[in-house]
Order: C-alpha cells, then sequence, then structure tokens
C-alpha cells in the first residue's frame, strides 16, 4: 500500500479530489503534470482502490483513499507535536 501513495504526484491529486477537485484539468493544476505522466498516476491511484473514476469522468476519494488522507494527516501532526512518552 505504501508504495502506492508514496509518491508526492499521488498524494496531491488525493487532496485535490478531497477539496473537490476532481477533473482531469483540476488534477493536472495541482500536480504539475500532464497527459501520459499525469494518467499514470491517476491509474496506480485507481488500481489500488484510493480514488474512483465516475461515468461523468471526475475522480473522487474512495472510502479507503479518505481514511487514508485522515491516517497520514493524523501521522504529521504527531511529527510535528510528539506525546511526552516520545521525548
Amino acid at each position: 500500500m505504501a508504495a502506492s501513495i508514496s509518491h508526492e504526484a499521488r498524494l496531491r491529486i488525493m487532496l485535490s479530489t478531497f477539496r473537490g477537485e476532481n477533473r482531469f484539468t483540476d488534477l493536472s493544476g495541482a500536480t504539475g503534470l500532464s497527459g501520459g505522466h499525469l494518467l499514470y498516476h491517476i491509474n496506480r491511484l485507481l488500481e489500488h482502490g484510493f480514488i474512483r473514476q465516475y461515468r461523468n469522468k471526475e475522480y473522487g476519494l474512495t472510502r479507503k483513499g479518505v481514511k487514508t488522507l485522515l491516517f497520514l494527516a493524523q501521522l504529521g501532526g504527531e511529527a510535528r507535536n510528539p506525546s511526552p512518552e516520545m521525548r
């Protein structure tokens, strides 16, 4: 699982869809990628079930994608503010 979200572009795609930026052009703007480069990362996220594509060609986070983003946000918060036991 970690390898499928380890690339910065994939995290940016997930964050963009979380914010409601769901079109290919939105994701291109968020990542700075276009064409096949962007599609490669979108396909990795689709394959691993982090995002889905709707009939209108927009993308959205799956439940797994939302849970993963929340988990990563929690980890980031703990890294910035470690609990007393970790100091």
